[in-house]
């Protein structure tokens, strides 16, 4: 701290670190706990019984909510060296943004557990039709607020969950 109170830009704010830390310990707790429930999952008698896709649906949302935390943990540590309006305002963006994304994720495991009950190739085209709309209703908008909280006028960070894609 400088005399007159103010803080320095480079001077860490320790209480983003401790909440960046304690979040992303929640969010690999939760990412075990979700693994192990995933496991339990594969032993079940009859994994397309009616309980067994609900539960792997459970297990894999688990795990979707666990890497979510992390990054959202990530995000706040990140914080402990930022400051001001505009990147504050970019990681609520940012936050926000892949919460709807994690809910996305959710609903859309939990909507392909039907797959099944399915009987008719209507019936597996009306589903496929609504888990994509589903993940779309919830990821796009999620995906664009991430995009615009980690553009250069805001938060200025890089997109840290992300899927390596390449053509070949």
């Amino acid at each position: 701290m400088v005399g007159d109170g103010s803080r320095r830009a480079t001077e860490p704010q320790t209480l983003y670190w401790g909440m960046g830390a304690g979040t992303i310990a929640v969010g690999l707790i939760t990412i075990v706990r979700g693994v192990r429930r995933v496991l339990d999952t594969m032993e079940l008698p009859n994994q397309v019984a009616v309980s067994g896709p609900a539960a792997s649906a459970d297990a894999t949302s688990t795990v979707v909510w666990g890497a979510v935390i992390v990054t959202v943990g990530a995000y706040l540590w990140r914080a402990g060296r930022r400051h001001g309006f505009h990147d504050r305002a970019g990681r609520i963006l940012i936050i926000v943004g892949y919460v709807l994304i994690g809910i996305a994720l959710n609903e859309s495991a939990h909507l392909m557990a039907g797959i099944w009950t399915v009987t008719t190739e209507a019936q597996n085209q009306a589903l496929t039709a609504s888990i994509t709309a589903t993940f779309l209703a919830w990821g796009v908008p999620g995906a664009a607020l991430v995009f615009i909280g980690c553009s250069p006028r805001l938060a200025n960070e890089e997109i840290q969950m992300k899927v390596p894609t390449s053509v070949s």
